[in-house]
């Protein structure tokens, strides 16, 4: 998939030279940029969910206690 993205000047100008020192393109250094970022806002998420289900008993918790602990979940 082929994306067109706007950077400020310098942003671009240090990405460039990022991509340069680590010997990849700058497509290259803008996908593992962005694999980074997800990952770590899915780690978000998943410790969110952790602790919403933090307090509940595993095996004796009412699919109702699990399905509101979830509503509860700020997002």
């Amino acid at each position: 998939m082929k994306v067109a993205v706007s950077l400020p000047d310098e942003l671009g100008k240090a990405a460039d030279r990022a991509a340069r020192r680590h010997r990849v393109s700058r497509s290259e250094l803008y996908q593992r940029a962005l694999r980074s970022w997800l990952s770590r806002e899915g780690d978000d998420l998943t410790a969110r969910i952790n602790a919403a289900l933090e307090g509940l008993e595993p095996l004796r918790t009412s699919p109702a206690a699990v399905a509101q602990a979830w509503k509860d979940l700020e997002w």
